[in-house]
């Protein structure tokens, strides 16, 4: 397409024609709007350098004799770049933005050093003193000796003190009895789980109760004491020389007497049930006695 139908005069300078290029280059005279791809244009050159004429984008550019056609692309090299401009004035303050939702919570810290102890304060005055207490009740006393008296859970000591002592119906349960019983009468005595480590020296226990009650620390002197009626269930009576003490029409269910030795004659009018003989057999196994199996 040939954008110029009459020559540029020769008064015309190369530099003027070459503004007028660029000016319809740069105003889409050649095609409406900017190229999106790079162009090149043709124009026909005097040979005397008078000036352009012709300008055309089409290679089939035909030039008049006595000038040559030239051709340029549509995009020049790319000029050194100018000065900086002055800085312009601050511009207005935008208006304040929205605030910002609340974002998560931050992981906790790290604990801090425990402070120094403070000084311990001045003490305090004493205060006032309180209004005494009623009586406690009387404690036990574990030296009586009558008929029915509670030594329950009591250290005893027997000896002189306890010479014909009468503690019939008395309550020995869980008591600790040690020392020399002489001549102690105790009829219907409870010795439950009462642990007896002590001599014993022509006493006498009619009717009483022995049951889970520990005789392994008993030993007999030569005025023999008498056990008549008592009960010796799950008692402990092991590894015991009885020498003449006197058991008549006692209860050992269930009693350890294995290691202990008896007279011959006791274990006659006794009860055996479950009861571990002193030979180390059992009673049920022995025809439901003791006799002859060391009583």
């Amino acid at each position: 397409m040939n954008f110029f139908s009459t020559r540029i005069g020769a008064a015309v300078g190369a530099a003027v024609l070459t503004a007028s290029v660029f000016a319809v280059v740069s105003s889409g005279a050649l095609g409406g709007n900017a190229p999106t791809h790079q162009m090149t244009y043709y124009a026909c050159e005097a040979k005397h350098g008078s000036g352009l004429s012709k300008l055309s984008a089409s290679a089939s550019l035909v030039c008049p004799r006595g000038s040559k056609k030239v051709s340029w692309n549509a995009t020049g090299p790319t000029g050194l770049q100018g000065p900086r401009g002055a800085t312009g004035p601050a511009g207005t303050a935008g208006a304040a933005g929205v605030q910002g939702a609340i974002g998560p919570q931050g992981a906790q810290g790290v604990q801090g050093v425990p402070g120094i102890q403070g000084a311990q304060g001045p003490a305090g005055n004493t205060g006032a003193r309180g209004a005494t207490g009623p009586t406690g009740p009387q404690g036990q006393n574990c030296s009586l000796k009558y008929p029915g008296v509670d030594l329950a859970g009591c250290p005893i000591v027997w000896g002189s003190n306890w010479d014909s002592a009468d503690v019939r119906g008395a309550n020995f349960t869980y008591a600790s009895i040690s020392g020399t019983g002489t001549s102690v009468l105790a009829t219907g005595a409870n010795f439950t789980d009462a642990t007896l480590n002590t001599v014993l020296d022509g006493s006498v226990f009619i009717n009483a109760n022995f049951t889970g009650a520990s005789l392994n620390g008993v030993t007999t002197t030569g005025s023999h004491s008498t056990f008549i009626g008592d009960v010796f269930y799950m008692a402990y009576l092991q590894n015991q020389n009885w020498g003449s003490t006197v058991f008549g029409a006692d209860d050992f269910t269930d009693a350890n007497l294995l290691g202990s030795t008896f007279l011959t004659q006791s274990g006659h009018h006794d009860i055996f049930n479950n009861t571990v003989c002193p030979d180390g057999t059992n009673s049920d196994s022995d025809a439901g006695t003791c006799v002859g199996h060391g009583m």
